[in-house]
């Protein structure tokens, strides 16, 4: 899906993102990000509806989430069991990385999360 094609809701600190989320909605996902980072201190990005994903999806999520930790706030994954992108996340081992724990919450990275089966 092209990045203008990206469908997305954005209401008090909270971004829904849905359609594809591979690389050539990059662009469009990273102004999302950036302009949800500059106006929030407390994000939670609903991945539910995102149909599919790959890294650099992710790698836009690291950096918001290095974003938000620079200013003090917390960025928070939400979704991911019923999204697309739970395969990608698995796929790329992120169910294992200690930053991946912080976006998405302790419960979501230990061994009875459906997501990592």
């Amino acid at each position: 899906m092209a990045a203008e094609n990206l469908d997305r809701a954005e209401t008090a600190g909270i971004v829904r993102l849905t359609g594809e989320a591979g690389v050539d909605a990059a662009a469009g996902i990273r102004d999302i990000l950036l302009s949800a980072v500059a106006g929030s201190n407390d994000l939670s990005v609903d991945v539910s509806g995102v149909t599919a994903a790959g890294i650099a999806f992710f790698q836009l999520l690291y950096a918001a989430m290095l974003s938000m930790e620079a200013k003090g706030g917390r960025l928070r994954l939400t979704g991911l069991s019923q999204s697309g992108a739970a395969e990608a996340a698995r796929t790329c081992g992120f169910f294992e990385a200690a930053w991946f724990a912080k976006l998405t919450g302790p419960e979501a990275v230990g061994g009875d999360h459906p997501v990592r089966g």
